[in-house]
């Protein structure tokens, strides 16, 4: 098993966490691409430096990076916090890294900071590639759309964090 830390993201980070997420689609996300090349350009449109500085930077956002034991970044995960509730918007990891606890370990970071932040919901919509790893970390199957004619899949998952609110 490889030796991994987490942190905040910084902006410094922006150009190698963009390389590592879209590594990771072309890579590691092939359930969902196929090898589509018009899927993977659409996909990777958005993922760019200056949007990760962007989403970084962004006040409501929380983003954390894995640094493997070089100090290099290979992973990222982005969640969007709205008061009590959370949107996980990117989750992605070098290929390398894939089932070496670094999912985990980010996404454990994550919800630990978000419950911090008064958080109680979480949200994803997940690819086809990470649906399982969601379950494994609590999520419930909210809606599923793995339809072949789809572009891509629209798998709507939830969790609660902590304990739930009693009288809604």
């Amino acid at each position: 098993m490889k030796i991994f830390s987490i942190r905040k993201a910084s902006q410094d980070d922006a150009k190698i966490i963009c390389d590592v997420t879209r590594k990771s689609i072309i890579r590691g996300c092939v359930k969902d691409h196929k090898h589509d090349e018009s899927i993977k350009v659409d996909w990777l449109r958005n993922k760019t430096p200056e949007n990760f500085r962007n989403w970084i930077t962004t006040k409501d956002n929380l983003s954390l990076v894995a640094i493997d034991s070089a100090g290099k970044p290979v992973g990222f995960i982005l969640a969007k916090m709205n008061k009590s509730k959370a949107e996980l918007l990117l989750n992605y990891i070098e290929p390398e890294y894939v089932r070496q606890g670094v999912g985990y370990g980010m996404y454990n970071e994550l919800e630990q900071a978000l419950m911090r932040r008064g958080v109680d919901e979480i949200t994803a919509n997940s690819t086809i590639t990470a649906r399982d790893f969601y379950l494994r970390v609590g999520f419930t199957l909210i809606s599923e759309n793995t339809e072949p004619g789809d572009r891509q899949a629209d798998i709507l998952m939830g969790k609660f964090l902590g304990v739930a609110k009693l009288g809604g």
